[in-house]
């Protein structure tokens, strides 16, 4: 992880929250503690993988249902622009693998 430019850590942050999330499964960040978590480290998944040009899970089905389902219903009041242009995101680093 260590080197001069700094790189090493960059990529331990970003794939270590990425792991963090897919371990624990797209049921377990609907609601309570598990939304807010992946609320807040759901962007170095989506920069890791524009950065790197790789594949994110979030462009799963399952994940991309989850998101869906975030913002429906009585939590739709949380919801804010950002959340589109995350979405894309997601589409551009799926498209940027191709």
């Amino acid at each position: 992880m260590y080197d001069v430019t700094g790189e090493g850590w960059v990529k331990h942050i970003l794939y270590g929250t990425s792991q963090l999330l897919q371990y624990r499964g797209p049921e377990r960040h609907l609601t309570g503690i598990g939304r807010t978590f992946f609320l807040t480290v759901r962007i170095f998944e989506i920069s890791r993988a524009l950065i790197y040009s790789s594949e994110t899970f979030l462009a799963q089905e399952n994940w991309q249902g989850l998101m869906e389902n975030m913002w429906s219903g009585e939590n739709a009041t949380g919801w804010h622009p950002k959340e589109a242009l995350y979405n894309l995101m997601i589409s551009c680093s799926t498209l940027s693998v191709l």
